[in-house]
């Protein structure tokens, strides 16, 4: 569990938060059972509640089984399926060889797969979505020169940001409002309302 790593898994979750806070969040009208739509992707309320249990079932997570945990995930969920679509557009794919070598770059920074694992853990993301961060990872890695062919990595970062911010009003982001409110102060899903919150069940 090395400093670098920490710091990258903190990179990969900032910008998920940073992506999924300039989403303009509206009410879901999409389809039953839906906890959000991205453009044609539904974000199922079943995947969130699965992954709300398996997240909060991990020793190494530390987190708790409340409406926090499910604005995380969700929001984090829907900058997947955002970084996915504008990676689409613009001809970018992470290859599953890609994928492996930057799981493998991971495991030599922690000493093991367990290890990254675990990291991932406490830094909020469960075990079944670290093949979506780590497809997030190497697609952003790529996107970054193809939006900003002479930028510095932080220009790069920003126009991955930027260029998300104008996709999400294309395509269109719906929530369902029981799991959170756009706050312009924050640039994030802010926490649901009290009456309307309540943490999935996939019993």
């Amino acid at each position: 569990m090395t400093a670098p790593l920490r710091r990258r898994t903190r990179i990969l979750a900032a910008c998920a938060a940073a992506a999924a806070g300039a989403l303009l969040l509206t009410g879901c009208q999409g389809s039953p059972g839906a906890a959000a739509t991205v453009g044609d992707t539904t974000i199922s309320e079943q995947q969130l509640a699965d992954d709300v249990d398996q997240l909060t079932s991990d020793p190494n997570s530390g987190a708790a089984q409340d409406s926090s945990a499910v604005t995380s995930l969700l929001g984090r969920l829907i900058t997947v399926a955002l970084v996915d679509q504008l990676a689409a557009q613009h001809g970018v794919a992470a290859t599953d060889g890609e994928i492996a070598a930057q799981l493998g770059a991971y495991e030599q920074q922690a000493g093991s797969k367990d290890a990254v694992y675990q990291v991932f853990a406490q830094q909020g993301v469960p075990a079944s979505q670290v093949p979506s961060m780590l497809r997030l990872s190497v697609l952003a890695t790529k996107l970054g020169p193809v939006l900003k062919p002479e930028g510095t990595s932080d220009e790069q970062t920003q126009a991955i940001v930027d260029a998300i911010t104008a996709l999400s009003d294309e395509v269109g982001v719906q929530v369902n409002p029981r799991w959170g409110a756009w706050d312009a102060k924050t640039l994030n899903l802010g926490p649901a309302p009290d009456d309307l919150s309540t943490v999935p069940s996939g019993a």
